[in-house]
């Protein structure tokens, strides 16, 4: 499927809306992302301040007061879509990896909270790093591990967990080549290509993002994407098309259908690096 072309395109008049720090719906993929509000006029500047780093940065400004004064750890992206973040570390955990999970690097692109760090603790996974380049959210990331670590948490390593979170942009990572054996995304390609007005700069970020996790994966280490944005088609494409990722497997999630199309929210879809060792 080329990019650019929208899976369910009966699907567009129907605006799902959660959070406000996710705003993700059905829609056309790799194509102008307006929220539809009200009476379904178009918002340009909404949807293009989710691509921007100030908007993130005053989004967990605000996560952070909040934690202060209530002890809310933030919102998790698609927390409320079909217990998505539980399938999604269920899926890694038991299939893609077989329930060998102490051993393995993980890296979390655009960790935000450290929401999902702390649930891929909780499922084993014991070696853990987190990137954001939004020094906020890493305030906020540390602020929820320090808390699960010190024992008001589930996670089943203890204090055998070794974790860290790190300043980092994805698309001009320093991390270290071939550093992770699984690399985990989700919501932070669809942030990024927020950021791209049209859909030729939208398929050259997706080439960029493709290629900088490729070089921090290992050759036969994994990449987990979840998109409210693309479709699986198009994440296959858009990931695998100029890089050595190769399709390994998909999620599902429940349907919904709408004048005689039907498709899901959501999309993951996980991918392996193949060729020779580093």
């Amino acid at each position: 499927m080329p990019l650019g072309r929208a899976l369910l395109p009966s699907l567009l008049l129907l605006s799902v809306v959660w959070s406000s720090a996710s705003s993700c719906r059905v829609q056309p993929r790799f194509a102008p992302l307006p929220l539809l509000r009200g009476g379904g006029a178009p918002d340009h500047d909404a949807a293009s301040a989710l691509g921007t780093q100030e908007h993130w940065r005053e989004t967990y400004t605000r996560q952070l007061g909040n934690l202060a004064e209530t002890g809310d750890p933030g919102e998790e992206w698609f927390e409320e879509e079909n217990h998505c973040v539980e399938r999604i570390v269920s899926w890694i955990a038991d299939q893609l990896c077989a329930g060998e999970v102490a051993s393995r690097r993980v890296l979390d692109v655009g960790c935000g909270n450290g929401g999902m760090l702390v649930q891929l603790g909780q499922a084993g996974f014991l070696r853990l790093t987190g990137a954001d380049y939004v020094e906020q959210a890493l305030e906020l990331a540390k602020a929820n591990l320090v808390r699960e670590l010190a024992g008001g948490g589930q996670l089943s390593g203890g204090s055998a967990v070794a974790w860290e979170v790190v300043l980092d942009n994805v698309l001009e990572s320093q991390l270290a080549e071939g550093s992770f054996d699984l690399i985990h995304d989700k919501g932070t390609l669809d942030a990024i290509l927020l950021s791209c007005s049209g859909p030729e700069a939208q398929a050259s970020v997706a080439t960029r993002y493709s290629k900088a996790v490729e070089r921090l994966a290992r050759t036969g280490g994994l990449l987990v994407v979840t998109s409210c944005n693309l479709s699986e088609a198009e994440l296959i494409s858009a990931i695998s098309a100029q890089s050595s990722w190769e399709f390994r497997d998909s999620l599902r999630y429940p349907t919904l259908s709408f004048g005689g199309s039907e498709g899901s929210r959501i999309a993951s879809v996980a991918f392996i690096k193949s060729g020779p060792p580093l």
